[in-house]
């Protein structure tokens, strides 16, 4: 059976821990303006090591922070995402008919996350999303770009979405799968593109250069890294262009 593997943060819905948990901790990084700064650290760090399984191990990275600082214990973050409210509408609009088109032609549907199934499965299950199987660091030991990360995933054909060049185009390539990446800030000049056809524009380049300098800062560079850009078999705006670019 073939699968359509779907990042989640900024692929299927947008940054609903981000913006439905984040506030629930935001009081405690108010109180410890240092703190933001060693967590994103400590995260950086983590991803460049042998074990980047722990970079989304949040409880521990709090653990970590509190005790070079001082601090008391922060918040469960597991019971921070039992606790928080979640809107349907942080869901992308696409979503839902990308999915139907999919699985009208047999496609299974894995979300592929680097957030821990621990906390993304309460997650989708408020947002209301229906999918086949979960792939996350705290189940398969391996977290995107990693091409293991796919590993043991039966079909004959699988294909990966998702919107971090770094993490989900890379990992893709790594694994020997084709890649989607979702551009959903894309300018109108490439919006006019043909979907099927801007992969191989050879301007391409310095964008995915760019962006990927700028996603390197933020997400940290994971080790082993490749030498090359990272290579998108499809740019796309939305999932719902995907999959009709796929029919």
């Amino acid at each position: 059976m073939p699968w359509i593997t779907l990042d989640l943060d900024g692929t299927l819905a947008d940054w609903p821990f981000r913006h439905c948990v984040g506030p629930l901790l935001r009081p405690y990084f108010q109180r410890h303006p240092d703190a933001w700064a060693l967590r994103h650290r400590e995260f950086v760090g983590r991803m460049a090591s042998a074990e980047p399984v722990r970079a989304f191990d949040w409880d521990d990275i709090h653990a970590v922070v509190c005790r070079e600082l001082g601090l008391e214990p922060f918040p469960s973050v597991r019971e921070l995402v039992e606790a928080a409210r979640y809107d349907p509408a942080l869901l992308f609009p696409d979503v839902a008919a990308a999915v139907e088109l999919w699985r009208e032609r047999g496609w299974k549907i894995a979300v592929a996350t680097n957030g821990y199934a621990l906390y993304q499965g309460v997650i989708l299950e408020r947002l209301g999303f229906a999918y086949d199987l979960m792939l996350a660091p705290d189940r398969c030991g391996y977290v995107k770009p990693q091409p293991e990360f796919w590993r043991g995933l039966d079909g004959e054909e699988v294909v990966h979405v998702g919107d971090i060049l770094s993490q989900d185009v890379w990992g893709a390539n790594a694994a020997g799968i084709k890649a989607a990446w979702v551009w959903r800030t894309m300018p109108e000049e490439w919006a006019v593109i043909p979907a099927a056809e801007r992969a191989q524009r050879p301007e391409l380049g310095a964008i995915l250069e760019r962006e990927l300098k700028l996603e390197l800062e933020t997400h940290g560079k994971p080790a082993n890294a490749p030498a090359h850009l990272p290579r998108p078999d499809w740019v796309v705006t939305d999932l719902l262009e995907l999959a009709q670019t796929m029919s």
